[in-house]
């Protein structure tokens, strides 16, 4: 059984600037090292003037029930597919542990700049102890999304406003 995730945010900055910056590679690494990467790397797929995909495949320490492992390493990759015109962001993350995880990001202008609303879908493979997974997963989204969505603006905040 899938466990759904979501949060909005408001920020003061037109849905255009905001999407830029989330796919900046710049905060793309930020984020991901906030969140303890050990290494980072962003590769275009694909891009013209309606969608925008690329790769990020970051480093952690190994996870497993009783939390982080330093004597282990694992590589996760996220595809991201962006509609540009819909501000739209769709992902997939692929790890080492039976869990899937996609997501669905759209920003929307608001009259004081637009609100961000991010969606992630978790489902754990794995027998009897898969809940107590997706739980302690949808607890680290809540717990990081605030600090992403302040991220983005704090970014957005060094761009030149039109």
């Amino acid at each position: 059984m899938a466990t759904k995730v979501s949060m909005s945010f408001d920020l003061p900055f037109p849905a255009a600037a905001v999407r830029d910056q989330m796919r900046s590679p710049d905060l793309i690494h930020a984020s991901e090292k906030s969140r303890g990467a050990l290494e980072v790397d962003v590769k275009d797929l694909a891009s013209d003037d309606t969608r925008h995909e690329y790769e990020i495949m970051v480093v952690n320490y190994g996870r497993g029930i009783k939390g982080e492992d330093r004597s282990k390493r694992e590589t996760s990759y996220t595809t991201v597919k962006w509609e540009l015109s819909r501000h739209l962001r769709l992902w997939t993350w692929k790890g080492e542990h039976p869990v899937n995880l996609t997501g669905e990001d759209i920003i929307t202008e608001t009259p004081n700049g637009s609100r961000l609303s991010m969606t992630a879908t978790i489902d754990v493979k794995i027998p009897v102890v898969g809940r107590i997974v997706a739980k302690k997963l949808k607890e680290g989204f809540e717990e990081n999304w605030p600090n992403y969505a302040k991220l983005v603006e704090e970014f957005c905040a060094k761009q030149p406003r039109e």
